[in-house]
């Protein structure tokens, strides 16, 4: 399928030359219509479900997708409108003639839009980093999310999910070493679901766990977990501060969306304005990794999801990083950009560092860096 740029000004620019036809009458199209000012623009909607077939939506009419044999794919965009058979409907259109395709998923979705046309922009960075993966697997996995996202927005990523494979812990990182006295910083520590994976997985081989985690919920939580932890028979020392991780020492807004557990800081994902709308929004203490941890502390290991803040947060880190080359989890799916200059800066900090990607979640959710030397 050929590649578009996935966005609403992209579309409103190819519609002065060509005429729209949407693929789909459903609820999507309804959002669409809703969102982008493109009705009177509309030629026709195609839609094979017979009880739509004849009728009307918004004014326009419905017709089977056979009306698309009659039209000129030079002259002609298609607007794929469904939400679960995205990658069906298209090759359906496909099937019919060459025409550019667009989909109403990610149109509709600012930040489903800004990650695509990120991706897209930066297709010669993303090449870079292919190159960079240490195995087949990552690099089919990373071409496979990037191109989906770029697309669709959100899709079935089932088939990238690696059997038995557990988030956070690939054995290949321990392929030339033994865990020992792992001194574990988690960022975004959340409930503390990951410090008690780590407790678990290498139980007395961990040594230490900083927790860092700033919302008023998670750090609520997080607390009571760590207290559980540590009536176990054996529980490492876990220290919790109720930060959030970035580039230098500030208060920043932190916003906690009322329908989303991802809650995030502002400045970092300036492009999720929707669920900024629906947020809880207050201040919390920000700091650099450099300027809390302990230099003398020999932190092994790495983990972030910080849901888009990745890339400031390794920017506070740099001294730590390229004095303890600690092994790194960095999650890559916030942004567009972080697909490409998280693994980039890394690489620049720490050359020898040895890069995987790995994909945990059905949807576009949970697309891992793994790095370690």
């Amino acid at each position: 399928m050929r590649i578009l740029r996935q966005s609403r000004k992209d579309l409103m620019k190819i519609a002065e030359q060509k005429d729209i036809v949407i693929f789909g009458a459903g609820e999507m199209t309804m959002r669409l219509f809703n969102t982008i000012d493109i009705v009177d623009k509309v030629k026709f909607i195609c839609d094979d479900t017979e009880s739509r077939r004849g009728s009307r939506l918004y004014g326009i009419k419905i017709v089977g997708s056979e009306k698309l044999k009659e039209l000129n794919p030079d002259k002609t965009v298609i607007v794929v409108s469904s939400k679960n058979q995205q990658k069906e409907f298209a090759k359906q259109v496909e099937s019919i003639g060459d025409f550019d395709i667009y989909f109403a998923r990610v149109l509709i979705n600012e930040t489903f839009e800004a990650v695509a046309c990120d991706l897209y922009d930066h297709q010669d960075e993303i090449a870079e980093v292919e190159k960079l993966l240490i195995d087949d697997t990552s690099k089919k996995i990373y071409r496979e999310v990037v191109y989906r996202r770029m697309l669709f927005g959100e899709d079935n990523f089932s088939d990238l999910i690696i059997d038995g494979d557990v988030e956070y812990i690939l054995p290949q990182m321990f392929s030339e070493s033994i865990p020992k006295d792992e001194i574990i910083v988690d960022c975004g520590a959340y409930t503390g679901d990951t410090v008690e994976l780590f407790c678990k997985e290498f139980g007395k081989k961990v040594k230490k766990i900083w927790a860092f985690e700033c919302g008023q919920e998670q750090l609520e939580l997080l607390k009571q977990r760590v207290d559980r932890l540590h009536r176990l028979p054996y529980s490492p020392e876990i220290c919790v501060l109720p930060y959030a991780v970035s580039d230098k020492n500030e208060k920043l807004d932190f916003y906690q969306p009322m329908a989303s557990k991802s809650s995030f800081i502002g400045n970092n994902r300036a492009f999720a304005r929707n669920d900024k709308y629906n947020s809880e929004i207050y201040q919390v203490d920000a700091v650099a990794l450099d300027s809390v941890l302990p230099q003398n502390e020999s932190v092994t290991m790495i983990k972030m999801d910080v849901e888009g803040s990745e890339f400031a947060a390794l920017m506070g880190a740099k001294e730590l990083i390229q004095r303890n080359r600690p092994k790194l989890i960095i999650s890559i799916y916030h942004s567009g950009l972080d697909y490409f200059r998280l693994i980039l800066l890394i690489k620049e900090l720490v050359p020898e560092y040895k890069f995987a990607i790995r994909h945990h979640k059905k949807l576009h959710i949970d697309t891992d860096l793994y790095a370690w030397i």
